[in-house]
Order: C-alpha cells, then structure tokens, then sequence
C-alpha cells in the first residue's frame, strides 16, 4: 500500500496529477462473504465530490447488494440526506443495507437510544412498502449497529485500549459486524439474481471436471501400462 501511495496518491503539491482519471480500481483477494464469488467494492464517498457521486451512483445500479456506510459520530449531515433522499427513498429497494458505524463511540446509552431514533426516522422512506407502510420487518433486517474496529482486533486477538479501564478484549459477536456479514451472505445467497449468475458458472465448473476426469483416467492408464512394463521385466528376470 505505501509503495502504491508513494507513486499514486495526490497531494497538495501536485494536486493536478490525476486529472484525466475518474477513479482507480485495486483488486484484493479475500476469503470473506462468498469468496471469490462476491466481489466486494468500495466506492467512493457519496458527497465527496460530484465526480464521487456520480461514480458512487454507477457502482450502485451494477451492485446486487449496496451497503451504505454511517459514521454514528456524525450521522446524516446533509451529503447523507441529500443522497439516501435522491436515490433511496420511495424506491422500494431490498439489496440495500444500512451499517451505521462506531457505534461504540456514541456514549452514554441515552444518547445510544437517541441515534437510533434517528436513524429509524431519516431512513423512514427508505423503507415504505408498495402501499406506503412501513415496513418494519425489512428495517430489522436492513439496519446494523457496529464496531468495525473492535471487530477487527478481536479476529486478530489483540485487545483494544479503553479509557479509564486499560486494555480490554472485545467479543466480536458483540460488535455487531458477524450479525451483519450473516445477513449480507444470506441475502446474497438467497437472491435469484445472486443463484442464477452461480447458475452461469456451472457449465465451465462442469467443463473443468470433465477435463481433470480425462486427465485422470489417462494417468492411471498410463501407471497401469507402466505396472504391466515392471512386471513383465520382473518376470524375465526371474
């Protein structure tokens, strides 16, 4: 990354260094929800800037599942609302997800409480049925609370600094992000979309078994053949 950073990033000395380029795609693999079967994208911010949003918007109609990211420190200033507003709203969309993050920096329990309030309310359109109700079962499933962060280092079982506590080991399952990456990997595994692009796989894994069958068979020929040479020298030489 920082060899990449060192060549590419832009900074304040050099901010025309890029202007042809709209945005630049880094591939990684990884071993989560899916494998290497979900490609998981991470856009650009949605108010960054207009090149930001629009790219972000392009991602978004191609995408079998958006998660849409909240920093509950901050939540909905007015690029959030303007865009869940624009593009959310009144359009009766299950692939999106909401993960409202940090959600361990939001203290005391009151003010906990009070997010969520708030969260419910400014995504109230969001999630109206074809009949205008809202559709509380679909928020449930929709809407997570999480500690990215305390998830990470607990995965990787190193403790995290509390203030006024010292170092602390986080559970994960209390983080929020296992109940959210379970409700992501199911949805993705039970959208017919989702089943028929794995569908579209199945020939070439069909294929690909066919050839590594004849490949077998032709090894184990070809290791009889040799056992018949072994055993016709033996029987010479005997």
């Amino acid at each position: 990354v920082e060899t990449f950073f060192e060549k590419f990033r832009v900074d304040q000395k050099h901010p025309e260094k890029f202007d042809e380029i709209e945005y630049v795609t880094l591939f990684q693999p990884q071993e989560g929800i899916g494998g290497n079967l979900v490609q998981l994208v991470d856009s650009p911010g949605t108010e960054n800037s207009p090149s930001d949003t629009k790219a972000a918007r392009n991602f978004a109609k191609s995408a079998n599942a958006i998660v849409h990211m909240i920093n509950a420190t901050t939540p909905f200033v007015d690029g959030d609302k303007n865009y869940i507003r624009d593009n959310y709203a009144n359009r009766h969309m299950e692939n999106l997800f909401f993960v409202i993050n940090r959600i361990d920096c939001v203290t005391p329990s009151s003010e906990v409480e009070r997010l969520k309030q708030n969260v419910r309310l400014q995504l109230h359109d969001v999630f109206l049925d074809k009949n205008g109700r809202f559709n509380e079962e679909l928020f449930a499933r929709r809407v997570f609370y999480t500690n990215a962060y305390g998830s990470l280092m607990s995965r990787l079982g190193q403790p995290i600094k509390v203030f006024g506590v010292g170092d602390v080991m986080i559970d994960d399952n209390l983080t929020g992000v296992p109940a959210f990456e379970e409700a992501l990997g199911r949805f993705l595994t039970d959208d017919d979309r989702d089943r028929t692009a794995f569908q579209g796989y199945l020939p070439r894994i069909s294929a690909m078994y066919a050839t590594a069958e004849t490949k077998v068979q032709n090894l184990l020929s070809n290791y009889r053949k040799g056992v018949e040479v072994l055993e016709q020298e033996k029987a010479r030489f005997d």
